[in-house]
């Protein structure tokens, strides 16, 4: 029983960590996808809030 508890959260965590890593990789890359296309104070305003997440 607890062996199959751990290889149940073994593969959860192996699944949110696969989530995690994608997710990080559409954060890392967004501002080459989309700041093309935002007007100039949209840019500004999303550079703030980036640095600010990072200070956290």
């Amino acid at each position: 029983m607890i062996k199959e508890q751990y290889e149940t959260l073994v593969k959860k965590r192996d699944e949110l960590n696969k989530t995690i890593n994608y997710l990080a990789y559409k954060l890392d890359h967004f501002e080459s996808h989309v700041i093309p296309f935002l007007e100039e104070d949209e840019y500004y305003q999303l550079r703030k809030k980036k640095m600010l997440k990072q200070d956290n």
